[in-house]
């Protein structure tokens, strides 16, 4: 049982030996193959994989790397868009790594578009802002496969 104190600190009250509410097993497990939602399209040359799901994390990881995976292809030019995207957790970093590194084995990149301001600030704190290239847009990003 949890409850506010007097100066405002939450307090967990200790149950049979356990916190209940702190301990208890999730609804969900904590990896699965929950759906997500994936949007892929291809403009001139460009492969645009947008993730329409507002995490990415333990619960749809698997799911993610198997639905992407259909856009490696030798020398692809992908551009993941994260706009609807506000949470991301290790197994999600790692997801998108690993999406990064079938694309360079066979030849292609990865350009990230539309970050959110919290998922920016992740990969800034993790250091992923030095390995991914990040734009504002989906239009930055396919110029930039041009420029390159």
């Amino acid at each position: 049982m949890a409850w506010f104190n007097s100066s405002g600190m939450l307090t967990l009250r200790r149950a049979c030996g356990i916190f209940g509410a702190v301990l208890s097993q999730p609804d969900h497990p904590l990896e699965g193959d929950y759906p997500v939602d994936i949007t892929t399209e291809k403009e001139g040359g460009v492969i645009f994989v947008a993730l329409q799901a507002e995490s990415l994390d333990a619960s749809n990881t698997n799911e993610f790397k198997r639905t992407v995976a259909t856009a490696v292809e030798p020398k692809a030019k992908v551009v993941l868009d994260l706009a609807q995207v506000q949470f991301i957790d290790s197994s999600g970093c790692g997801a998108i790594l690993a999406f990064l590194r079938q694309l360079t084995t066979v030849g292609g990149d990865l350009k990230l578009c539309n970050v959110t301001k919290p998922v920016r600030s992740l990969f800034e704190l993790v250091r992923m802002h030095r390995i991914l290239d990040i734009y504002n847009n989906r239009e930055e990003a396919a110029k930039s496969y041009q420029a390159g």
